[in-house]
């Protein structure tokens, strides 16, 4: 709910300009956990089913806030395509293991969840 404010603020600040919206970086972890092999691999343990709802349920609220806008949303990036077990992230001084999670597919590049359905569901009217 937080997230559908600020977006609408901002789109429609960017409307009293005329200015379009590009969302980039956008997107969450699928993780639910993670293992160490052995003393600096960190590998995810995702929830595929319950991430690819929760993908198709924020698209579905991009969707319906764009058509509130005009189609403001001209572009869409998700972060990333595919879970990255060395991001930086993980060792640096963030120590942020759940980096390697937010990949569309995971680290074989195996979809986590319909892909094709995801993309469907955000440009259809």
């Amino acid at each position: 709910m937080l997230f559908e404010l600020r977006l609408r603020r901002a789109l429609q600040q960017l409307e009293q300009v005329g200015n379009p919206v590009f969302l980039s970086e956008t997107g969450f972890p699928s993780a639910v956990g993670y293992k160490l092999e052995g003393d600096r691999l960190v590998v995810p343990q995702n929830d595929n089913e319950r991430f690819g709802q929760a993908m198709q349920e924020f698209a579905v609220l991009l969707r319906q806030v764009n058509a509130d806008y005009e189609g403001r949303m001209q572009a869409l990036y998700f972060y990333e395509w595919r879970d990255n077990l060395y991001h930086d992230k993980i060792w640096n001084v963030e120590q942020s293991p759940i980096h390697v999670a937010f990949g569309l597919c995971d680290r074989m590049g195996v979809p986590k969840l319909d892909i094709g359905a995801l993309v469907g569901v955000l440009q259809s009217d």
